[in-house]
């Protein structure tokens, strides 16, 4: 069954490992080797100061800074036209509520089911939604074959070795 084949693939445990961890110095340990790593970089420098060390920049303060990536709000563009307007240059004559109403369209007719679109086709004169149903509905799959280790301790995909060990 199945728990005997979980069983005959499973392998003893292994011995546990060791997790890392920061010291108090710092660094990577493992276990209570001290690596000599760093566990963290050295401390970048901020936008200011990187901004602070270009050339003109020397002694300028936090406001300088921000006033020179910010810089000065632009004028207000001019308004453009409504879309009723585009209409009118475009040759439409009428009101906005005339332009309004001619935007909408008559209620199209009401499409066809899937079923009513099948049973136009030729072959299917006559026939119902069960015969539909059939027509789409696919038959089942074969039956799949379970992989299983074989005498050489390989896996088997149903008689092909696979040449993979099982084990470790």
């Amino acid at each position: 069954d199945g728990a005997d084949f979980i069983a005959s693939i499973t392998g003893k445990n292994g011995i546990d490992g060791v997790s890392p961890e920061i010291g108090s110095n710092g660094n990577w340990f493992i276990g209570s080797k001290d690596t000599g790593i760093a566990a963290q970089g050295p401390q970048g420098k901020s936008a200011l100061e990187v901004w602070q060390s270009l050339p003109g920049n020397n002694g300028k303060d936090g406001a300088a800074f921000i006033e020179a990536i910010t810089g000065a709000s632009g004028n207000d563009g001019a308004d453009g036209k409504s879309a009723y307007d585009i209409a009118v240059d475009g040759g439409f004559k009428g009101s906005e509520s005339d332009w309004l109403l001619s935007l909408v369209g008559a209620r199209g007719a009401d499409g066809k089911s899937a079923l009513e679109i099948w049973q136009e086709l030729p072959g299917n004169d006559g026939k119902d939604g069960a015969d539909f149903i059939a027509s789409i509905t696919g038959k089942n799959g074969i039956d799949g074959v379970s992989p299983e280790i074989g005498s050489n301790g390989n896996w088997f995909i149903g008689s092909k070795d696979t040449g993979i060990a099982a084990q470790g």
